[in-house]
């Protein structure tokens, strides 16, 4: 099961994620992991209430009885790396164009090289997708481009590839990224590696000697 929460970034950054300041739009319904489909027609219903505030509605308010116009825009989209895939208009973490952000590809993934930074063009090209008449076709281009038509598409001042980020929750709460790096990729200080030293030293200590 997953959650559609909307904050408010007009607030100071302490009080973006309290519960008072923040809206619940959707859940996600489980037990199994929604696919590509099932959350465009999640978000379906977003981006239609978006298109209308986006341009302002007029709401009387305690401090303006007389009514004053409110706007609302979506910016950033925050999720773990599956999430921001499906919700982001990008094929798989797992497929060969990986990155969300550039045009790195996986047989090129060792070299630890960013690719080139995507740009807005992209939003046109996966029109092409969505204006496929086949299934096969629309695999097809997404096999070759490694995206596809999503829903957040539709906002005319987002940027796709700006307005998209990891969140905190997996990538440092969880140690996610640390492990990732000190492990996949052997990135470790010299502390950890003196620390690494000294544990296997006390690990040999401690076995009995044989006779």
């Amino acid at each position: 099961m997953g959650l559609i929460l909307l904050t408010c970034l007009n607030l100071p950054p302490k009080l973006h994620h309290k519960p008072a300041y923040s809206l619940v739009f959707g859940i996600i319904p489980g037990p199994n992991s929604p696919n590509t489909v099932t959350i465009s027609n999640i978000l379906k219903h977003l981006v239609a209430q978006l298109l209308e505030l986006k341009d302002g509605v007029h709401i009387p308010t305690f401090l303006y009885p007389d009514g004053k116009y409110i706007y609302l825009q979506l910016l950033p989209l925050i999720g773990d790396l599956v999430a921001v895939h499906k919700a982001s208009g990008v094929v798989s973490h797992l497929a060969n164009h990986f990155c969300p952000w550039c045009t790195s590809q996986l047989p090129n993934l060792q070299l630890m090289r960013q690719g080139e930074i995507r740009n807005g063009l992209d939003i046109l090209k996966a029109a092409k997708w969505k204006d496929s008449k086949t299934l096969s076709e629309q695999n097809e281009f997404r096999k070759k481009t490694g995206i596809w038509w999503y829903e957040l598409n539709n906002l005319p001042y987002r940027n796709p590839n700006m307005h998209l980020a990891l969140g905190i929750l997996h990538n440092w709460l969880e140690g996610v990224l640390a492990e990732n790096s000190r492990f996949c990729w052997g990135f470790q200080d010299e502390m950890q590696e003196k620390k690494g030293v000294l544990k296997e030293e006390e690990v040999m200590l401690e076995q009995p000697q044989r006779r």
